[in-house]
C-alpha cells in the first residue's frame, strides 16, 4: 500500500506585542489565569501542586488519581514550571526542543481556533 506524503503548514512563532502579564501561548490570558485554570483542573491540578512543592509522589499514592494525572507522573522529568505555569519540554526525533503548555480544557478550543485562524491568514 502506497503512502502519500503531504506537506503540512505549521504555525511559525512570530514576534507578538504582548500586554503586560499576557502570554502568547493563550492570547488575552495572563500566566496567573492559566495557572488558576491548571490548578482547578482535576487532572493537572495535583501535578502542578506536586511540581510546585518539588515532591514527586510515590506510585502507590497516586492510584486514586485519574489516568491523565498518572500519565503526567510518567513524564515527570519533562515537566517544569515557568512563571508558575506547568509546561512540558519535548525533544523531537531530530533533536529540536519544544515547550508545550500543559493545557487546561478551558483553553483547548481557544488554542485550536487561534492556530487554525493563524494558518488561514497565511494562505
Amino acid at each position: 500500500m502506497d503512502e502519500q506524503v503531504r506537506k503540512v503548514k505549521t504555525r511559525k512563532q512570530s514576534a507578538v506585542n504582548e500586554l503586560p502579564g499576557e502570554t502568547t501561548v493563550v492570547p488575552r490570558h495572563s500566566h496567573a489565569d492559566i495557572r488558576n485554570h491548571q490548578n482547578d483542573d482535576e487532572d493537572i491540578g495535583p501535578v502542578l501542586r506536586w511540581k510546585t512543592a518539588d515532591e514527586k509522589p510515590a506510585t502507590e499514592n497516586v492510584v486514586q488519581h485519574s489516568q491523565a494525572t498518572r500519565h503526567y507522573l510518567t513524564i515527570w522529568n519533562q515537566l517544569y514550571l515557568r512563571e508558575d505555569v506547568l509546561y512540558r519540554k519535548h525533544i523531537s526525533k531530530d533533536g529540536q526542543t519544544f515547550e508545550q503548555l500543559i493545557t487546561p480544557p478551558a483553553f483547548k478550543g481557544e488554542i485550536l481556533k487561534t492556530c487554525h485562524d493563524d494558518l488561514e491568514d497565511k494562505t
